[in-house]
């Protein structure tokens, strides 16, 4: 039981830094649009910008070097079907309309 409780901790732990270095290549891949992007209207009418689809190309490729197994659900890209147990699951700008708008009311 303790070895169980110890290797899920870790993969916890791995996780939670995995999702740490997702998070710091959106902002890296968001940084060069921040006040300089326009929006395309989506066929739900919300909007994307460039820099959210780099985003998530970015979280994707480490996703795909770092854990191929996993699946991936993407806000602009779909899904990729894993075969974990365990899923991704991207929005890279959460707040697109306060990145547009210049304001620092969005996150990855």
């Amino acid at each position: 039981m303790a070895r169980l409780a110890m290797s899920t901790t870790m993969n916890l732990d791995d996780d939670i830094a995995l999702a740490v270095r997702l998070a710091d290549a959106a902002g890296d891949a968001i940084r060069p649009y921040f006040r300089s992007v326009t929006a395309e209207r989506k066929g739900d009418a919300t909007p994307v910008t460039l820099a959210d689809r780099a985003a998530e190309e970015a979280m994707r490729r480490i996703l795909t070097a770092e854990r191929p197994q996993d699946t991936v659900i993407g806000e602009e890209f779909g899904a990729t079907a894993g075969r974990s147990n365990r899923s991704w699951v991207l929005d890279p700008i959460d707040g697109t309309a306060g990145f547009l708008a210049g304001r620092a009311l969005f996150g990855t």
